[in-house]
């Protein structure tokens, strides 16, 4: 199986390919990523790529069995304070640039495209309003793929709520991780593990097509965030 993920080197995108590795030995790995080298030993091949401003000529050209769309730029910011370059590099990363990816990459039959979207598509907060709509439109366009490309191609997305990673803890204290962590009905917070076992669940489900399948720990459903 040939996998092409984008925003190779986070958290979330390293704990995927290591998934991938173990569940399919035969598995190989092209990434792409902004920095300069892959952070990690699964990416079997690795171009620097930067979604913002990409440079199309330098992307693979082999047929992909699973294509899985991470990378994203998060830029907290009250709406009248963000610049319009902010604006332009979130839609760019987040949601034009990786259209015209998917219209570039090659496929092989029975294949998959799994795009990472965000609670913040239905459900946010003060200073999210860009990163919502470029998330609501990756959401559109999982449903809208699903049904042109079907059967060959199939399209879901995953929607998480907040996930253990670096630039999650970055952005908050040790009180207010623990917070956010009690404010899930499970009363944690998720891990990378999380999504890439529904990953491996989505591929081996042949049924399953332009679903948004929320992992959020139930955190959609309650009425009211504290932590807001």
């Amino acid at each position: 199986m040939k996998v092409f993920i984008t925003g190779v080197n986070g958290d979330i995108a390293k704990n995927i390919c290591q998934y991938l590795k173990f569940e399919y030995n035969s598995c190989e790995i092209y990434g792409i990523d902004i920095h300069g080298n892959p952070t990690h030993e699964f990416c079997d091949k690795y171009i620097q790529f930067d979604l913002s401003k990409p440079n199309w000529d330098n992307l693979f050209s082999d047929n992909f069995d699973l294509v899985i769309n991470n990378a994203a730029m998060q830029i907290v910011k009250p709406f009248f304070n963000i610049s319009d370059d902010e604006i332009d590099n979130m839609f760019n990363v987040n949601l034009l640039n990786p259209i015209k990816m998917l219209r570039k990459l090659n496929y092989s039959d029975n294949s998959n495209i799994i795009n990472i979207g965000s609670i913040h598509s239905s459900q946010t907060k003060k200073g999210f309003t860009i990163y919502s709509i470029t998330k609501g439109g990756l959401e559109s366009l999982t449903k809208s793929l699903s049904v042109e490309l079907a059967p060959n191609i199939r399209v879901n997305m995953i929607k998480p709520a907040a996930i253990n990673t670096k630039m999650l803890k970055s952005g908050l204290t040790k009180e207010g991780y623990d917070k956010l962590s009690s404010y899930h009905p499970v009363n944690k917070i998720g891990d990378p593990r999380n999504i890439s076992n529904l990953i491996i669940s989505i591929i081996n489900n042949p049924f399953l097509n332009g679903s948004i399948i929320e992992l959020d720990g139930g955190i959609s459903n309650v009425l009211n965030d504290p932590c807001n």
